[in-house]
């Protein structure tokens, strides 16, 4: 993913909040921390990442799999829906901060549930994430 002047804005007011990304790349493999105070920005930023939610109009957001960049604020504005779906599960694992997880299953058996019910094979994988 690259990102470039992305940024996201909630409440109205007083109780205005913008996050703002001037620069980030991740690339496959790669390991993140994202850290800081309570309210910084940190769930907003993974939201984002995760194509769970949609940036504000300006700035660069690219998807980068597979032959060319995906303009992941045009899939937004333009509705795609089904194109960011498509996105999200096959490239992006999350487990939202409200939870997410099933209870009656064991961390592996939540994480290899995803891959199971895209076919793909997850035993290799499940022990890397777990």
């Amino acid at each position: 993913m690259r990102l470039h002047e992305v940024a996201r804005s909630h409440g109205a007011g007083r109780q205005r909040y913008r996050l703002r990304v001037p620069a980030l790349e991740l690339r496959a493999g790669r390991q993140l921390a994202i850290v800081g105070p309570s309210g910084c920005g940190k769930s907003t930023l993974l939201d984002l990442l995760a194509l769970a939610l949609a940036p504000d109009p300006g700035g660069r957001f690219e998807f980068l799999a597979g032959e060319r960049p995906q303009d992941i604020a045009a899939l937004w504005r333009d509705g795609r829906q089904d194109r960011l779906a498509a996105l999200r599960r096959q490239h992006c694992g999350y487990v939202l901060q409200s939870g997410g997880l099933l209870e009656f299953l064991d961390v592996r058996r939540n994480i290899g549930l995803p891959c199971a019910l895209l076919g793909a094979p997850s035993a290799e994988r499940v022990q890397a994430l777990a």
